[in-house]
């Protein structure tokens, strides 16, 4: 009965807010009569940053043998885990150590061991970043990668992807080294030649280079395709973050203008990666809000779900095949993990994450929303849990308005909707906690993941709170695509 009432007073409460609240009407455009772009299973992905190998997984809070950390991540699947970043261009492989040293990030067999019966436990698949810096009359030198390669397929272990070297630009801000585009190709297709001669790894992505600053490097990466990265990547990744996480302002995450940065960032990525094969796939190869451990009660809080819904809607609609999550969980000190290291407690973004993972299908249609009203469309997920057909679509969407919007759908949707609507409690944007419909509480309990309880809605516009988002599906849309 009491849990009757709570949704009850939460339906009202939804619509109480028309009565006193000043509302915006927008009419919103779903273009289901063709398909603008196709994403995979495998669209959202997430990192461990390299410097767990220094720091030790364990004593930075990841411990891979933890239950809920494992359960967590299994909600995930299928999922890419890429490991890279700045400290992996320091990493040596060192499989007989017993004791990493820390001043080499020594990787040990022990660890690798690890890494990769964690991500076979959970079902996801596995990008490691290998050390550029290796080198030998100013070529990359393969001898190390060749250990590491080696003790792989001895084991057993099934790779996704190798990456080689992480944001090539900035490595004279970090190593005191650099190295330019056009030898970076050569060293790419070196990696390339060695690794295509194992036919255990004829499956393996080779990916790069993992540009930052993509406006100051455009030269770079021409130069890098032309001279081999060209013939030698599986696919193109890049890194965009805002800004630095010292200069984030809670204005920010709700700016649509500032949000419309990242159209400039993936025009100049297209622009800049034109010599590439046709066809050759765009990833987000490491991304979030505000690089440098992001914003402290902000990239970790509620507010943060506007700038990585919308990051994801709008790289679907641009057509990039991977958006890869900086962190799932990390160092104590970073601001922008998914979960907190050391008690495994899910963060608001992972929340978001995994509700998008479990209705967001593979079909991605045009769009048009107003200035303050964001909305993307996919077909739902095939399979989902929640028994959703063939046919049907789901719209993920924001109001980053301060007032509440009544929004209007296309009748070809047909009127039933199922809403996944998540508000911060208290409406306070940097709560560390998420309701589900204003009803639902989302937290663990028992190790166990909670059943999304979705609220129905048929016929009428939609009234969006003000500064809130979340997802709607429409179970009888009978799209012809998505069947």
């Amino acid at each position: 009965m009491a849990a009757v009432v709570m949704l009850l007073l939460a339906t009202l409460s939804l619509y109480a807010l028309s009565a006193v609240c000043e509302t915006t009407s927008v009419s919103v455009e779903i273009h289901t009569d063709s398909v603008l772009h196709t994403i995979d299973d495998r669209f959202v992905g997430v990192t461990f940053d390299a410097i767990l190998i220094r720091n030790g997984f364990q004593q930075t809070g990841v411990d891979f043998r933890s239950p809920q950390l494992k359960t967590l991540a299994r909600a995930f699947s299928p999922c890419i885990l890429r490991i890279g970043g700045t400290d992996a261009d320091g990493v040596t492989f060192t499989p007989s150590l017993q004791a990493p040293n820390e001043s080499n990030s020594d990787l040990t067999g022990q660890v690798w061991d690890e890494i990769n019966n964690f991500t076979k436990e959970v079902g996801w698949d596995l990008i490691f970043g290998l050390s550029v810096l290796q080198r030998k009359d100013g070529h990359w030198d393969p001898s190390n990668a060749d250990q590491l390669l080696d003790y792989t397929s001895q084991k057993g272990y099934d790779i996704y992807g190798f990456e080689l070297g992480n944001e090539p630009i900035n490595l004279p801000d970090h190593y005191n080294t650099s190295i330019a585009g056009s030898q970076l190709g050569r060293d790419f297709l070196t990696f390339h030649d060695n690794l295509r001669k194992r036919p255990y790894f004829k499956d393996t992505l080779i990916l790069g280079p993992d540009i930052f600053h993509i406006d100051k490097g455009i030269s770079f990466m021409r130069d890098f395709l032309t001279s081999g990265g060209a013939r030698s990547v599986d696919a193109i990744t890049f890194h965009h973050y805002f800004g630095n996480g010292t200069e984030g302002r809670l204005a920010d995450f709700t700016d649509p203008v500032f949000m419309d940065r990242l159209k400039v960032t993936l025009d100049t990525v297209r622009n800049a990666t034109s010599d590439a094969p046709a066809g050759t796939p765009l990833w987000l190869g490491e991304t979030g809000s505000f690089f440098d451990h992001g914003v402290m009660n902000m990239t970790n809080t509620y507010v943060d779900g506007f700038l990585w819904l919308d990051k994801l809607g709008l790289s679907a609609q641009s057509g990039i095949k991977k958006v890869i999550r900086q962190d799932f969980s990390g160092p104590g000190w970073a601001f922008h993990n998914l979960i907190e290291p050391y008690i495994n407690y899910p963060e608001t973004d992972y929340w978001l994450t995994l509700i998008y993972k479990q209705l967001v299908g593979n079909i991605v249609f045009d769009t048009k929303g107003s200035h303050n009203i964001r909305i993307y469309a996919h077909c739902t997920k095939n399979n989902n849990k929640y028994g959703y057909p063939s046919g049907s679509v789901t719209v993920y969407a924001m109001n980053l308005d301060t007032k509440a919007a009544s929004v209007t759908f296309p009748k070809s949707l047909n009127s039933r909707m199922e809403l996944f609507w998540l508000s911060a409690v208290g409406d306070d944007p940097r709560a560390k906690n998420v309701l589900l419909n204003r009803v639902q509480s989302l937290y663990m309990v028992n190790n166990k993941i909670p059943a999304f309880r979705p609220r129905s809605k048929t016929g009428g516009p939609l009234l969006l709170p003000p500064r809130t988002y979340g997802f709607v599906v429409f179970p009888d849309a009978d799209v012809a695509v998505c069947h």
